[in-house]
């Protein structure tokens, strides 16, 4: 998620990797990405939304589809060890910043929303998302709007981790931004 700087001295320029500026238009979005799954995934994340049960083998298989469309780009049993290791390491975090789900935040994330702040960020940004990406080409768009002078690079057909499916064209456009500010 995008974080405020009080003090950008010493800051050339930053890249805003997917990440909203505010909460509300991400749960829109990830609910609306939802309705374009099969049905019977449709209603197995409904169940689990509601029962809080997540582990049933058909709320696993659709959570899993959501992922592969817009987060990883990959079905879990072909995550590579790093991003397996990364999973692992966001357990505790997620649960006390985002929650239990994608879809519904509890955590204390539940009311972010940066949208004046970013309109005071002074050094040159550039936002990088994805045309698959769950932070939807809408969730960006607000900050980009917001942003004065920001550019965006959105790759064609990356997820929410476009470095993992798309490693060169990510890092060349970020290459690209931030030696401009060097």
């Amino acid at each position: 998620m995008l974080c405020m700087m009080k003090d950008d001295t010493g800051v050339n320029s930053f890249v805003i990797n997917s990440s909203p500026v505010r909460i509300a238009t991400w749960l829109e979005e990830a609910n609306r990405l939802i309705r374009y799954m099969p049905e019977d995934m449709q209603k197995a994340i409904a169940e689990a939304e509601r029962t809080g049960n997540y582990d049933t083998p058909e709320a696993k298989a659709a959570y899993d589809e959501y992922y592969k469309r817009h987060v990883t780009g990959l079905y879990e049993r072909d995550y590579p060890q790093y991003l397996i290791d990364e999973v692992e390491g966001t357990g505790e975090c997620y649960m006390v910043m985002q929650g239990a789900s994608e879809f519904v935040v509890t955590g204390k994330m539940r009311d972010w929303d940066v949208r004046e702040g970013v309109k005071n960020i002074k050094v040159p940004c550039m936002a990088l998302s994805g045309t698959d990406d769950e932070g939807t080409p809408l969730v960006i768009k607000e900050g980009v709007d917001l942003i004065p002078g920001c550019e965006w690079t959105l790759i064609a057909g990356a997820p929410h981790m476009s470095c993992v499916t798309h490693p060169d064209e990510s890092m060349e456009a970020v290459e690209n931004f931030i030696s401009r500010f060097e």
